[in-house]
């Protein structure tokens, strides 16, 4: 699912107020880069696992978050159940 604009300045607001460093942790350089497509982590036992990815653009070092715990209001029309 592509995301828009909005939800990904919400997404990187969240992350900023909640202190997710800019500063890649490998390399040390500060070019962060977001994935602008929600991505599903196969199925968890509670259903599709859905998750905002984030990387630096010099060293390709990624972190992914939960988006569900992250926005979840940001994503309340969005169903995450079991398929069957």
């Amino acid at each position: 699912m592509r995301l828009t604009k909005d939800q990904l300045e919400v997404i990187a607001k969240t992350l900023n107020a909640k202190g997710v460093s800019k500063t890649c942790a490998a390399c040390g350089t500060k070019d962060p880069v977001m994935v602008d497509e929600l991505l599903f982590l196969g199925k968890s036992t509670t259903g599709k696992f859905p998750l905002v990815v984030t990387g630096c653009g010099h060293c390709g070092l990624t972190q992914s978050f939960a988006v569900n715990r992250l926005v979840p209001e940001l994503f309340d029309n969005l169903a995450f159940e079991k398929e069957s």
